[in-house]
């Protein structure tokens, strides 16, 4: 198990790197490295969803990720707005997510449905149900299935909590 562990990490690791390569070359002869950018992105959120959903501690996974994307959202409108009452109004999705994921904390079936329903939702405005295009798939990756995992650690966080078995495979 330690040795799979561990070249899987470091398979990872290498996959990174020369994805950062690949995305290098192409900014340095001009080109978009749009697609590498993605895939790095996509590998690191996987690598962290998976990694905090495997320990069984759904409910904690699920108050993580949220709150972890919802950080995340805010640094990127902090950062394209700086402190400012923009950055509040475009940062209101992020903060909705914090407080829904601490909400969980303490009320998972709350949010449960709470983040079924945002991934429903974003998924259909953003995602591949508004029309199969590169970056509908790619909103629907990254946005849509990390708040849908969230939801389904909450719901089973929850049958936990309720005396229900939950069973870690």
């Amino acid at each position: 198990m330690s040795i799979q562990f561990h070249s899987g990490n470091i398979a990872l690791i290498i996959v990174i790197v020369a994805l950062m390569i690949f995305a290098y070359t192409e900014d340095a002869a001009g080109r978009h490295a749009d697609n590498y950018y993605f895939l790095l992105a996509l590998a690191l959120a996987a690598k962290a969803v998976v990694g905090l959903v495997m320990n069984g501690d759904f409910t904690s996974a699920a108050v993580r990720i949220s709150v972890f994307a919802a950080l995340m959202i805010l640094l990127f409108v902090t950062a394209e707005n700086g402190l400012s009452l923009g950055m509040l109004m475009e940062g209101i999705p992020g903060f909705v997510i914090l407080i829904a994921g601490l909400v969980g904390w303490k009320k998972p079936l709350i949010g449960a449905i709470f983040f079924a329903v945002l991934a429903v939702g974003t998924s259909m405005m953003f995602g591949v149900l508004g029309g199969f295009t590169a970056s509908r798939v790619y909103m629907s990756l990254l946005l849509s299935i990390p708040l849908l995992v969230v939801g389904f650690c909450f719901y089973k966080g929850w049958r936990g909590e309720t005396g229900e078995e939950v069973a870690v495979e």
